[in-house]
């Protein structure tokens, strides 16, 4: 009798769509899990608060993951290099962006970097289900508010009289030393932690940071990495 029970427990879980969420609220994910619980289709098997907390997940769990849906957070650089790592491991795998980001500077390169799905979390729980299916049936669905980025991003690269978008795909005269440090803040270093890498005081990482910021024509450090990761400025 056991043994017929597991056979149809096993029967029910190959039919239904395993996923894992990586978001560092615990009260998200714990409610994520009991919304999903009255969809027999959709079985969460994992989460966890970061990607380094995923890995420690079973490889046969891992094995059985077929949707990976993440929070892109306020570490979008580690969020989109772990992204492509995964992808790397399992090819097959669909990774979502579930999130409350929704600025260009996070949402291309979030994109770029292989996710097959970009929910936002204002979204109500029936759409976001039908995400999920939908792209775990193959298709690809991106929020309507992030949807115009994707569009721009496609148009402006491919229209050559666009004189502006043109310009701005113009590498910026980076010092070796600016690109050394660009390289460096696309690895999530802090500024302390440049200074030892390069032996230099603090100081003058500032200094180039505040250079390459301005010659790349932005506000913050994580933007200069991020447009330098749209841009094709550096490689991942």
């Amino acid at each position: 009798m056991l043994q017929n029970i597991t056979s149809v427990q096993e029967q029910q879980e190959s039919k239904q769509i395993n996923i894992a969420l990586v978001d560092e609220s615990k009260l998200f994910r714990e409610s994520f899990k009991l919304l999903l619980q009255d969809d027999v289709e959709i079985n969460m098997i994992a989460d966890a608060s970061s990607f380094k907390e995923l890995d420690q997940l079973s490889t046969q769990s891992k094995d059985k993951l077929d949707i990976l849906i993440v929070e892109i957070g306020d570490n979008p650089i580690y969020v989109i290099n772990s992204i492509k790592r995964y992808l790397i491991e399992r090819p097959e795998l669909k990774v979502i962006a579930l999130t409350y980001q929704k600025e260009e500077s996070y949402v291309l390169p979030v994109i770029k970097a292989g996710v097959k799905g970009y929910l936002c979390k204002e979204m109500d729980l029936s759409s976001t289900i039908h995400a999920i299916k939908d792209i775990y049936e193959g298709k690809v669905y991106l929020h309507p508010d992030v949807l115009g980025y994707v569009i721009n991003d496609y148009q402006s690269f491919f229209t050559e009289n666009n004189k502006e978008s043109k310009h701005d795909t113009i590498q910026p005269n980076l010092s070796r030393r600016e690109q050394e440090v660009l390289e460096l803040l696309l690895d999530g270093r802090t500024n302390n932690e440049i200074a030892e890498v390069l032996s230099v005081k603090e100081v003058t990482v500032k200094n180039h940071v505040y250079n390459l910021m301005k010659k790349m024509n932005v506000e913050h450090r994580t933007e200069a990495v991020l447009k330098a990761i749209q841009k094709g400025w550096v490689v991942i």
